[in-house]
């Protein structure tokens, strides 16, 4: 039985898990605003208001997922990370219009 190398898999599953946890609210805190603070970095661009910027930056680690997606359809694992990656994408488009 031929190995499978499951490397660009995972490294999709860290791409959605990190862009997930970044767009994470729990408890009516988000996750990401608590990452970026302690980076030094502002959350929101007018303070508490305007672009909320952890919602932004999420999706810098969602379209890097599914470009590698879609440069290695047939890596073992790929179906898992890409569904992944659309559900967490479209929650955090369905939260961000809200």
């Amino acid at each position: 039985m031929p190995k499978r190398s499951v490397g660009i898999s995972m490294i999709i599953l860290i791409l959605v898990a990190v862009g997930a946890v970044m767009g994470l609210t729990v408890n009516g805190v988000c996750i990401g605003d608590n990452i970026l603070h302690s980076l030094g970095m502002k959350a929101w661009t007018n303070g508490t208001t305007g672009t909320h910027l952890s919602a932004c930056y999420s999706f810098i680690f969602f379209i890097p997922a599914f470009v590698l997606w879609r440069k290695f359809r047939s890596d073992f694992g790929k179906h898992t990370g890409i569904i992944i990656a659309v559900i967490v994408g479209a929650l955090c488009v369905f939260s961000f219009i809200l």
